[in-house]
């Protein structure tokens, strides 16, 4: 019987450090979900989801009057020793995507992507304060006026 409880309470120990280590090794899994900003006449939303071991895809959308429309797609990835976020926006940059590079985390409540050469945004940070609220910013580098702060919340489901 004590080797039975001896057994059970390593594999609960072993699937916990298991579990942690996912987290550690995928940060961007509390962007997971739903997210939403009530504006006057729309909402905007983001949803991002994990499509591979280390690569997230969003969506940005706006809906308004029962309709919705694309506005981005997204991506998360690993590039060289670091990731990388891709914004696509239909209709600039040739319809290409354009690379942020990962400058600064903060565990997994503080993302700031960065590229210097692009004209707006140049830094796009992406800050939890709480685990249902998400604060987007898009920004210059070397001019914080110009920042563009968006606030959502995470849309949790219902079952019923």
């Amino acid at each position: 019987m004590r080797k039975l409880v001896v057994f059970f309470a390593l594999l609960a120990l072993t699937c916990c450090k298991e579990e942690a280590a996912e987290e550690i090794d995928n940060p961007f899994a509390v962007l997971e979900g739903h997210w939403t900003k009530t504006g006057a006449a729309a909402v905007i939303a983001e949803h991002w989801e994990r499509y591979d071991t280390n690569r997230w895809k969003g969506t940005v959308y706006r809906i308004e009057a029962g309709d919705s429309m694309l506005l981005e797609s997204l991506e998360i990835s690993p590039i060289d020793s670091t990731y990388a976020y891709m914004a696509l926006v239909q209709g600039q940059n040739n319809d290409q995507p354009v690379a942020f590079r990962l400058n600064a985390q903060l565990a997994d409540s503080l993302f700031v992507f960065e590229n210097p050469n692009h004209d707006f945004p140049q830094k796009i940070s992406y800050h939890l304060p709480q685990r249902d609220s998400l604060v987007i910013v898009l920004g210059l580098l070397a001019d914080p006026s110009k920042d563009r702060v968006f606030s959502f919340s995470r849309v949790t489901e219902t079952h019923k």
